[in-house]
């Protein structure tokens, strides 16, 4: 006799829900609007409802059309594409918590088998069985895992505020640029104006047989050379204002005519009071970067845990109940899904490669921090004392101007001796103010080195996790 033969059917219930339920539950479509994403950054503005809010929170507030930079500073953690791609992420790294916690799925399915002929005494040529497949993980892999999110999550948060503090720090420097080019443009101007009373003066001094040819040459030159000078101011400010607007990540238009003035009191001023080497060890504490790298080494031995875990194989267990033509059965499958060949030396080394890179990095980013505090001290002294002979400097041009103009105006000299004493007044202005300018900038550094709030004039920040609510394009 010929066995019977079977023909089996084994449908997975996880299948059978799924086209039940009409293919994936809870999925809600996001096309990308990108001309959508153009028209609101178009439409971006320094008057936006939600900004002025914002930098209240920062302890900031604006009139007008003048900005300071560190006002800038504020206005490029609310506009600045890079802060939504850190929040973006982090929210992906919170998630990912859940995910890491998770225990591993459990299957279910249902087999259904007919033969063509029952067997000897049985009633039916069906049979139906219901087969689960559960697995344990062994060597405590998951809690290694959720650690590891953890450590992510916690680097992805501290990312945010790293990457906002390096965005404050680059909008706060195109700023302090856009400053001083606006200033060397209006020294520039003011200089070329100067050269060209000197110029006129000395030709109407030729005229009349008291100056050379070589005299008005020279006052020729200087006036050309002026008006060269002043095109190149002005073409530095137009590219200091891009870079501005860059920064700030607002279109060109939106700061086309924004005026930069500095802001109040002198950060460098506090240096006496802040001791380099407490200042130092409070950085690496409670700055940003740092404490990312930090976060970002522990989710790198969070790895070399999970390696470790991951030597030991997950134990499956499958139970089973059925009903063979007729009579009942239950069967009980235990196993292994995988085996570790090699106790997963492989993946261990690289983890503990990446463990070690990220102790570099710390390291690295350690030495950075403390050279960033040693060179904005110094170049703070040095700013102070060099702003302090400037201004000695043109106290001086400015009382050799006042007795030339006294002397005029008893007759004691001419009108162009009267003009060269502007000058000088004026280009002495031009040396105090690049001198003044290495002290803004000496400002602006020594407020990046510094942890934020912890003697930093910029103050505290609004919540950097939370999207800042800014204005959108009207949509027809």
């Amino acid at each position: 006799m010929l066995p019977p033969t079977r023909r089996s059917t084994a449908i997975p219930i996880g299948l059978v829900a799924v086209l039940v339920m009409g293919g994936c539950a809870g999925y809600h479509p996001a096309p990308l609007d990108a001309p959508g994403l153009a028209a609101d950054f178009a439409a971006r503005k320094l008057d936006d409802p939600g900004l002025q809010p914002f930098l209240s929170t920062a302890g900031l507030t604006h009139r007008g059309a003048e900005w300071t930079p560190r006002a800038l500073a504020v206005v490029a953690i609310f506009f600045h594409a890079q802060l939504d791609l850190s929040r973006a992420e982090w929210r992906e790294a919170v998630a990912g918590e859940s995910t890491a916690g998770g225990h591993p799925p459990a299957g279910l399915g249902v087999q259904a088998d007919r033969s063509a002929r029952p067997d000897e005494g049985k009633s039916t040529p069906w049979s139906v069985a219901v087969n689960a497949d559960l697995s344990m993980e062994l060597g405590r892999a998951r809690g290694a895992r959720l650690a590891r999110a953890r450590a992510l999550s916690l680097a992805a948060r501290l990312r945010v505020a790293a990457d906002a503090w390096r965005v404050a720090g680059e909008a706060q420097a195109a700023a302090t640029t856009l400053l001083v080019a606006r200033k060397a443009v209006e020294i520039a101007r003011g200089e070329r104006l100067v050269l060209d009373t000197v110029l006129d003066l000395t030709r109407s001094r030729y005229a009349q047989g008291a100056a050379s040819v070589v005299e008005v040459s020279r006052a020729e030159g200087d006036a050309l050379t002026a008006g060269v000078a002043v095109s190149t101011a002005e073409q530095a400010e137009l590219s200091a204002r891009a870079a501005v607007a860059q920064s700030l990540g607002l279109p060109f238009a939106s700061v086309e005519s924004i005026i930069v003035v500095p802001d109040s009191g002198t950060s460098c001023a506090a240096v006496d009071s802040l001791p380099l080497p407490a200042m130092t060890a409070l950085a690496l504490q409670t700055r940003p970067d740092v404490g990312f790298q930090v976060a970002a080494y522990a989710g790198a031995e969070m790895d070399v845990r999970l390696a470790v875990a991951e030597q030991y194989p997950d134990l499956t267990i499958g139970p089973s109940i059925g009903w063979d033509q007729g009579v009942g059965r239950w069967a009980l499958n235990v196993g292994f899904a995988r085996l570790i060949v090699g106790r997963n030396r492989g993946a261990l080394a690289q983890a503990e490669a990446r463990r070690a890179g990220g102790a570099a990095m710390v390291d690295s980013v350690q030495q950075s921090v403390s050279t960033e505090l040693a060179r904005s001290y110094a170049e703070c002294g040095r700013s102070l004392n060099e702003a302090a002979a400037a201004d000695s400097i043109w106290k001086g041009a400015s009382t050799r101007l006042s007795q030339t103009e006294r002397a005029f105006e008893r007759g004691e000299t001419g009108a162009l001796e009267l003009a060269l004493a502007r000058l000088d007044v004026v280009r002495t202005t031009g040396t105090v103010s690049t001198a003044h300018n290495r002290l803004i900038a000496a400002n602006v550094a020594f407020d990046r080195a510094l942890p934020p709030g912890k003697g930093n004039p910029m103050g505290a920040w609004p919540d950097l996790t939370e999207p800042p609510q800014r204005a959108r394009a009207s949509r027809q």
